[in-house]
């Protein structure tokens, strides 16, 4: 289902703006998630979402095979994503499972299962692959993490 939206609160510099947005149940709860759609990367529909070229942190403050959220903005502007390093290579998510919008870690910054082979939602055991986000197990098999494409500059980790 899409709906249409003109609201200067989403866009203040931008007030006569017509915003195509899109509706997800969320399963089990009768509770609708609407995020906007957009032409660029994905993770740029939820609100708070930061702009490339953002730094998040130092490659070195990341550990080898371990993982770090980072939250931007408050209410209904916060953006929660996470970064994992692995194998040398990063990969970056949105902190949102696909089945029902809620944070993957169930502590700060505790994105894996026990044997640490997969990211895991602490909410309903959903089991996603590193390397795309992609659910191989639990209520969302077959959907995937939105990706935030991230790089290095100079050892410092930044979206885009």
């Amino acid at each position: 289902m899409t709906a249409y939206c003109s609201n200067a609160l989403f866009a203040p510099a931008l007030s006569l703006a017509v915003y195509i947005w899109h509706q997800h149940l969320i399963p089990d709860t009768g509770y609708v998630f609407i995020m906007p759609e957009t032409t660029g990367p994905a993770y740029l529909r939820f609100p708070g979402a930061p702009p490339a070229g953002t730094p998040l942190c130092r490659l070195d403050a990341l550990p080898e095979s371990g993982a770090r959220g980072f939250l931007f903005g408050e209410d209904v502007n916060r953006f929660d994503m996470f970064v994992v390093w692995r194998g040398g290579k990063l990969h970056a998510y949105v902190n949102d499972c696909p089945h029902a919008h809620t944070p993957l870690d169930y502590l700060p910054d505790r994105f894996f299962n026990l044997e640490k082979s997969h990211l895991l939602c602490g909410t309903h055991g959903a089991l996603f692959r590193i390397q795309d986000g992609h659910c191989i197990s639990g209520p969302c098999k077959g959907r995937s993490l939105t990706p935030v494409p991230v790089h290095l500059e100079n050892d410092i980790i930044c979206i885009g």
